[in-house]
């Protein structure tokens, strides 16, 4: 049996801290021992489409200031977590999501491998559709729009995931 929480805000545009402040603050208000918390697509820093330059200005490497907070949050909160941000890694930029545990290690990385047209302005596509496995089961990872190609559906369960984590953002207009 697993309890989630699923968070849901309007976060600021290139605001990391106040964001993860108020991640923080929605967490702590809702806490009643979750073993999971989802957090919006790229919450840390905003919900404003990428471009090339945002992108470059906006995305970070692996352990940089973003990844760092949701691993405190994780540990805080001694939760599994999932998040997502823009990553530069050697010279490439990916939009990445990243599966912490209890004690905020690391335990799944997924680089969205189905870009839509704007992403492909600026990011490379990940060539892989990871299974991770923890201890709530086998996770697997889609991310945002990808929610639309109901074949990574069928190939997670081939794959023999027992939850799909879809962190997204949605324009409420």
């Amino acid at each position: 049996q697993v309890s989630a929480l699923l968070v849901q805000y309007k976060p600021e545009q290139g605001a990391v801290e106040r964001n993860a402040a108020k991640i923080d603050s929605l967490i702590a208000e809702k806490q009643q021992g979750y073993g999971l918390v989802v957090l919006p697509f790229n919450s840390f820093i905003g919900d404003a489409a990428l471009t090339v330059e945002t992108a470059k200005a906006l995305a970070e490497p692996i352990g940089g200031k973003s990844y760092a907070m949701a691993q405190g949050i994780a540990k805080k909160y001694r939760t599994y977590l999932m998040f997502s941000m823009p990553e530069v890694a050697e010279g490439k930029y990916y939009e990445t999501a990243f599966l912490f545990d209890y004690s905020g290690k690391q335990v799944g990385l997924y680089r969205k491998s189905h870009l839509n047209d704007a992403e492909q302005a600026w990011a490379t596509a990940g060539n892989d559709l990871p299974v991770f496995n923890t201890d709530l089961g086998r996770i697997a990872v889609v991310l945002n729009d990808e929610a639309r190609i109901p074949e990574l559906a069928d190939i997670y369960g081939l794959k023999r995931a027992n939850m799909i984590l879809v962190p997204v953002a949605y324009d409420k207009k």
